[in-house]
């Protein structure tokens, strides 16, 4: 990448979610070593900072519990309408706030991208510099489903957030999800899909990790809530006649653990389904999985399938937004959402031939960082 001197500002609402930590990890390594310089913001926790965070982060609280009493007076008056969309009053003076943070850092006109939608909605009013509002989620998951006067209100709050800002979708399933939800945008959306410095990941996942497993394993990481489908996997792995040669080790923590292990448990596998927790680096884990699994309802890119394509463990997931587009011409490694007759079946399909199998899998070079970081300093 051609060397600039471009001030670049990477805004996320915290490092504590998972995917979303590691692509605005992975963009500030990518953007510091182009020669830019590069801050990060956090807007809410700090959360866990990866040992080799190449620059500066900058913690500036704006979340709704640190705003002005006059601010939550009025949130909560409101709360039913804005529930998981956040204060939406504390637009202007957190764009003020901002402007006030943007200025201490000096130099010329930074290129701000705001990541993720609770960073968009807190600086939805920010004009100066106009951000880039990098899209990882399905809008619709927002407005809800169903149809109401409170829904058509949540459509336009929440339409109106991307008024001031360059669009930009992680996939063309988040792209063609916001169309469907607001119509196209005067400014349009450019597609940019998340990257992975395969030099980097492959190097970290050489790195010791305190949880291991003994037997052979399949893997999958996320959240542990409903949307991810964990459910489903350990219902097909109870069922899988391969499975009986691997464990199942699932990576991340959420609400849903204790009603998962419960449910390995009454099928009988506990003492071969693995939860390894939230893990600060995870892809010694990845890099040793047999298989990786992916059981999302909906996805607006998934993250994990590529960082575990980019190790050379083969994948099987649904076939659902950016998980698509990831294995794109490859339909025959996915499986309905919610089926897990079908996972189950997919899943003997694959551990029966899966020297063969492997082999047939690759990491796309598309979605190396070094293409999607420049497609970002194109955009002004």
């Amino acid at each position: 990448m051609r060397e600039s001197k471009r001030k670049v500002v990477l805004v996320t609402n915290s490092l504590m979610v998972g995917g979303l930590c590691s692509v605005v990890v992975e963009q500030a390594c990518n953007f510091q070593q182009a020669g830019c310089d590069v801050h990060v913001v956090l807007l809410n926790k700090k959360g866990l900072l990866p040992d080799d965070m190449p620059c500066q982060v900058h913690n500036l609280k704006m979340s709704d519990s640190s705003a002005p009493l006059f601010y939550r007076l009025f949130y909560s008056l409101f709360r039913p309408l804005f529930r998981g969309i956040g204060n939406v009053f504390l637009g202007g003076y957190n764009a003020r706030r901002f402007q006030v943070f943007l200025a201490s850092l000096g130099g010329g006109e930074p290129l701000v991208i705001l990541h993720g939608f609770r960073t968009v909605v807190t600086l939805r009013k920010l004009k100066n510099p106009v951000p880039v509002m990098a899209m990882h989620e399905l809008q619709s998951t927002f407005i809800g489903s169903r149809a109401s006067w409170l829904r058509e209100k949540r459509r336009n709050l929440i339409k109106n957030c991307y008024r001031n800002g360059r669009l930009v979708a992680v996939s063309q399933a988040v792209k063609n999800d916001f169309i469907e939800s607001f119509g196209q945008p005067e400014q349009g959306i450019r597609v940019i899909h998340n990257g992975i410095d395969a030099q980097r990941t492959r190097a970290l996942a050489t790195q010791n990790n305190p949880f291991s497993c003994r037997r052979p394993y399949l893997a999958t990481m996320g959240r542990l809530v409903e949307i991810k489908g964990i459910d489903v996997l350990i219902r097909a792995y109870a069922e899988s006649k391969q499975c009986q040669n691997y464990d199942l080790v699932i990576i991340g923590d959420g609400p849903l653990k204790s009603e998962l292990r419960g449910l390995a448990f009454s099928l009988g596998v506990a003492d071969r389904v693995h939860f390894a927790g939230y893990v600060k680096q995870p892809f010694h884990l990845l890099h040793g999985a047999s298989l990786y699994v992916g059981c999302s309802e909906h996805e607006g890119f998934g993250l994990a399938v590529l960082e575990a394509l980019c190790l050379g463990v083969p994948v099987l997931c649904t076939g659902v937004g950016g998980f698509a587009e990831i294995l794109a011409g490859q339909e025959e490694f996915f499986f309905p959402p919610a089926d897990e007759v079908m996972l189950a079946e997919k899943l003997d399909w694959m551990l029966s031939d899966y020297e063969n199998i492997k082999a047939r899998q690759c990491f796309p070079a598309s979605f190396d960082l070094d293409v999607t970081a420049k497609q970002y300093l194109e955009i002004i």
